[in-house]
């Protein structure tokens, strides 16, 4: 029987965005992890998290930590990838900031995906989204 975790196989890699690059491992057994480094202009990393998916009674959770910090446990959702792709939603805590968190492969290219956020922060919603395109070559630190 294939694992759900396996869902999450076209993350595997090395990505960069503006100014940040994020990496994911394969997925292995019932886990698979991420990391990601924001770098200021003189190449200081400025912002860092750490991402751990994990299968586990028949769901996917994504625990989530910015600086060390948790910063959250969310859940895939059931239903088939949509229009925002693999959504995760706030699973313990849903008064987190951020709501959901997404990837989204872009059809015919496997070289690009999104990765978003949706959330409430004061009753005010919010969205931010980053274009990720695969790290071929070694990022060159100056």
């Amino acid at each position: 029987m294939e694992k759900l975790i396996s869902k999450l196989a076209f993350l595997k890699g090395s990505w960069s965005g503006d100014s940040f690059v994020v990496d994911f491992t394969d997925p292995v057994y019932t886990m698979m992890f991420g990391s990601m480094q924001k770098a200021a202009d003189t190449g200081e990393v400025v912002h860092w998290e750490t991402y751990r998916f994990e299968e586990k009674d028949q769901h996917v959770f994504l625990y989530s930590s910015q600086m060390g910090e948790e910063s959250g446990v969310y859940v895939l959702s059931p239903s088939e990838p949509n229009a925002t792709g693999y959504v995760f939603e706030a699973f313990i805590n849903k008064q987190l900031p951020v709501q959901e968190i997404y990837f989204k492969p872009l059809e015919r290219n496997d070289e690009q995906i999104l990765f978003g956020i949706k959330g409430k922060v004061e009753g005010r919603s919010f969205e931010k989204e980053w274009l990720l395109r695969r790290r071929t070559a070694p990022l060159q630190i100056s």
